[in-house]
């Protein structure tokens, strides 16, 4: 079985009808019942995006959904992640963000198949498998 890191791009637009990607999301859902990974960025990520678009509850439900469907990795264990991370940031010169930079540390260091996002900067890693884009 593969495994797969969901980043919070996919997961807010299966949360939120509004977002322009719910339709990919939609489509990508078969993918839910593989091997899923997010880190404790995507869940803060996630729970303060949702909150921002007005609906805390939504925020709290899309928690638990998370923390029932996923595999949570915490990110601090890898050793010098911070260090790896801002790496990471310097070598795509800001065009990933500190936080997109450190999902990527996770990908590789978990050696993670396959990264589900809709954010199309991650394309820029060539280490890495993207789906969704």
């Amino acid at each position: 079985m593969s495994k797969y890191f969901f980043d919070s791009s996919f997961i807010i637009a299966l949360a939120l009808d509004n977002d322009s990607n719910k339709s990919k999301a939609l489509q990508l859902t078969d993918l839910l019942s593989e091997e899923g990974y997010i880190s404790n960025n995507v869940i803060e990520e996630v729970v303060n995006v949702v909150n921002l678009k007005g609906d805390a509850k939504k925020a709290e439900t899309m928690y638990y959904f998370m923390r029932d469907n996923f595999k949570v990795i915490n990110e601090h264990e890898i050793p010098h992640y911070n260090t790896k991370t801002i790496n990471l940031f310097k070598k795509f010169k800001g065009k990933l963000s500190f936080t997109d930079s450190s999902m990527i540390v996770t990908v590789l260091e978990y050696d993670i198949d396959y990264l589900v996002t809709f954010d199309k900067e991650f394309k820029r890693e060539e280490r890495i498998n993207v789906v969704g884009i």
